[in-house]
């Protein structure tokens, strides 16, 4: 074999010997700290509008005047999504991890109140009845729970920059109906109405929506798979807890908040989050929301960072923990130095 066919070889073999180390400490992240699911805390009993019982749980610090982090989960799933963040993070300060209303341990809820609009109100709620007084608030959002805070910051504009100090919106979209499976703007927005009638239809007769979850279950797995990791091959135990809090949510819940996400456009309301550190997360191979409606959201808050994690699809959270973690830390850092000084930081 001649010399330059050797270093052909070698630099082949050096390139797949790197892949495979950044692999096995990718997957070595996901097995610290057990199963998706397997950490709780004692709920703390919270009222959500409209009367609904949110489960909440929180894990304390030993210093009352730490931050307080609350984490927003994104539509058909559960607070477990924040599994790594919860294992790692927790030295940060107060950690509150709750459950949508109709998502969860959290009490059902009415097609007309799942909302944006109400479940901003949820978040405000679990706020108060978790903050302290004068501990400074991160609220970190992933998917609709993003939408939650854009949501928020347009109903409650007064909290960002006294109250809440720092935002993290990871992997959503501030206009949601021109963002669906990746189709060109117009088409979405043409499509969107429509989604958002056949949401209206099933919701009339929600037993024929469970009978085709139950029908397509076979294929519904790796469907999720496909669309929340950039690689379900790369974890399928990740894949799994997934695909399990996807075919646990109520098809009540699930076609009442595709209807009210189909017609959300928060686009003209984002500049309450000027007022705050913000951090914008995109997953690189996102298959559900374009790298595109992550940029605008950057784009229309001064000084927001934009961080694009590669290797990663929708569920980044889960699929880069070794990625997202330092950045949400340094986003806390940021934000609770800034609320000290009374300036942006650097």
């Amino acid at each position: 074999m001649s010399p330059r066919n050797d270093r052909t070889r070698a630099q082949h073999e050096g390139r797949l010997s790197r892949y495979r180390a950044r692999r096995a400490v990718r997957r070595a992240a996901h097995r610290v700290p057990g199963p998706v699911g397997t950490l709780r805390a004692e709920p703390v009993p919270v009222t959500g509008a409209g009367g609904v019982p949110l489960h909440v749980e929180v894990e304390e610090h030993p210093d009352p005047s730490a931050p307080t982090i609350v984490f927003a989960h994104g539509v058909t799933v559960t607070l477990d999504t924040w599994h790594y963040q919860r294992a790692e993070l927790r030295d940060l300060g107060r950690a509150v991890y709750y459950d949508h209303r109709g998502h969860g341990r959290s009490g059902p809820t009415e097609p007309g109140d799942a909302t944006m609009a109400r479940l901003a109100e949820d978040l405000r709620t679990v706020i108060e009845a978790t903050a302290p007084p004068g501990s400074p608030v991160v609220v970190a959002g992933h998917s609709m729970g993003g939408i939650t805070i854009m949501a928020l910051a347009t109903h409650h504009p007064e909290l960002f920059g006294d109250r809440i100090v720092g935002v993290a919106l990871c992997d959503t979209s501030a206009c949601l109906a021109e963002s669906v499976f990746h189709l060109p703007p117009r088409l979405a927005q043409a499509g969107a109405p429509y989604l958002g009638r056949l949401m209206a239809v099933l919701l009339r007769n929600p037993g024929r929506l469970d009978a085709a979850r139950r029908l397509t279950a076979l294929l519904t797995a790796p469907l999720v798979g496909r669309m929340a990791f950039a690689d379900p091959r790369r974890d399928p135990a990740l894949v799994r807890s997934v695909y399990q809090m996807v075919a646990a949510c109520p098809s009540r819940t699930l076609a009442a908040f595709l209807a009210d996400l189909a017609d959300y456009d928060l686009r003209e309301t984002l500049h309450p989050l000027s007022e705050v550190e913000t951090l914008v997360l995109a997953g690189r191979h996102d298959r559900l929301i374009p790298l595109a409606h992550k940029r605008v959201i950057a784009d229309r808050v001064p000084d927001a960072r934009l961080e694009v994690v590669r290797g990663a699809g929708h569920m980044a959270i889960m699929e880069r923990p070794d990625v997202v973690n330092p950045l949400l830390r340094d986003l806390v850092t940021r934000a609770v130095t800034r609320r000290a000084n009374g300036t942006r930081t650097a």
